[in-house]
């Protein structure tokens, strides 16, 4: 307000401000912008938006083809959008947040393209007794052969180097078979698998003094996995090895014998996004529609205004997978937002038409000449606004730009277009 004062005094316009009008005092009452600076016939109190409005509610309003277009139109626009919905990948890749163009991203792409070879893991086993669990690990051999996702030749396994031929006897004592293991694993290349209980056994200095009898505390196998090319593809051989695994030692808690690599802690979130997307989305649309009842407490008005909220969102949610975006966290808590933004186009349209009287043919016209000038100054503004991030290289900012633009575009044209049809 205090700004708007400023202005008046330096009889400058409300639109585009930085020039002077010669000619009209501009009062803080009588807005006057610059939008028919150069048309003498055009005055600024024309209300030109409304008038623009007016016309396109005479059309799509109080005409059966303008209504069956209309319908026909946003019909294909939700046909789309929840093809999409279906169709859209869970996928989150931690080199995306570099950005586009730079040294790093260019080396990881040419990385990926020519020289990638998957995911290194390990399978980790703590606290197992080998010596009595020798069944199993030759049927975790066994199994890490079979998998098609993992690489055989990237099979770095103790135990089969260890024990290359399972039919051949071993020690039948347990002291033995450690005495044996210690003997076979301080000479190989494998030394750095094992961890052994007694702390003597895992430093070089204090070998001598080493009393390998008492056990394994924990071993470890590595390998790689194959290039797997989605989030929902890696999640499920992770979870697979897991589950099987833990099958194979009869592990319920998953905490004796379990596989792990660095890029599983992201491969986690692929598994539970989707879920957690909808969830909150279900949660959040719960509670707008409790205040759309409150605020316009015609049930029949509130519940025609949360239908195109929810359909706003789910054709929000198909289109950014036309548009290239993937389901991770960064887009999930985007789209959260985007349900706020989604509910003032139609919430305010459906105020108006509830406050008007007439037939509804009637008061769905004035709610689009009455407020719909200012929810598409709302609508316009804010594609100005996100405009700017078009061009950015980051990967945050591309995706808020992709979901505020569709968000914007998609709520505003249906509250301004479909709602008052």
């Amino acid at each position: 307000l205090a700004l708007n004062v400023r202005r008046t005094r330096a009889n400058r316009y409300d639109c585009l401000c930085c020039f002077k009008s010669k000619v009209h005092p501009h009062e803080v009452n009588d807005p006057q912008g610059c939008c028919c600076c150069y048309a003498p016939r055009c005055q600024p109190t024309d209300n030109v938006v409304k008038k623009v409005m007016g016309e396109i509610g005479n059309h799509t309003i109080r005409t059966t083809p303008g209504k069956i277009i209309t319908l026909v139109f946003w019909l294909g626009v939700f046909v789309a959008g929840v093809a999409g919905a279906f169709q859209i990948q869970k996928d989150f890749r931690l080199e995306w947040f570099f950005p586009e163009g730079s040294y790093v991203g260019t080396f990881l792409e040419i990385n990926e393209e020519y020289f990638s070879t998957g995911t290194r893991f390990s399978i980790y086993t703590n606290g197992v007794d080998i010596f009595t669990k020798q069944d199993k690990m030759n049927e975790l051999s066994s199994y890490l052969m079979q998998q098609g996702f993992i690489r055989d030749s990237s099979i770095s396994n103790y135990w089969v180097n260890f024990r290359p031929d399972p039919t051949v006897a071993v020690a039948s004592t347990r002291d033995q078979f450690y005495q044996d293991l210690w003997s076979w694993a301080k000479t190989s290349s494998y030394k750095r698998s094992i961890r052994w209980v007694a702390d003597a056994c895992n430093q070089e200095d204090t070998e001598a003094s080493c009393d390998p009898t008492r056990g394994v505390g924990h071993t470890r196998v590595d390998a790689t996995l194959r290039r797997l090319e989605d989030g929902s593809e890696r999640f499920e051989a992770m979870s697979a090895m897991r589950k099987d695994i833990s099958a194979i030692f009869g592990d319920d808690s998953g905490m004796e014998v379990f596989p792990f690599g660095q890029d599983f802690l992201y491969w986690e979130e692929n598994g539970v996004i989707d879920t957690e997307l909808v969830r909150n989305l279900v949660i959040a649309g719960g509670i707008v529609f409790v205040i759309l009842s409150a605020t316009i407490p015609r049930p029949r008005i509130a519940v025609i205004v949360s239908l195109a909220i929810c359909m706003s969102v789910l054709e929000l949610v198909g289109f950014v997978h036309w548009w290239g975006v993937s389901i991770n966290g960064t887009t999930t808590v985007y789209m959260l937002i985007c349900l706020g933004l989604a509910v003032d186009y139609s919430a305010h349209i459906g105020h108006i038409f509830n406050l008007s009287s007439g037939l509804a043919q009637d008061r769905a016209h004035e709610a689009m000449t009455r407020i719909g000038p200012s929810v598409f100054h709302a609508l316009f503004s804010t594609i100005l606004a996100v405009l700017v991030l078009s061009a950015s290289k980051s990967y945050v900012f591309q995706v808020f730009f992709k979901v505020l633009c569709l968000v914007t575009l998609i709520a505003g044209f249906k509250g301004l277009w479909l709602l008052p049809v």
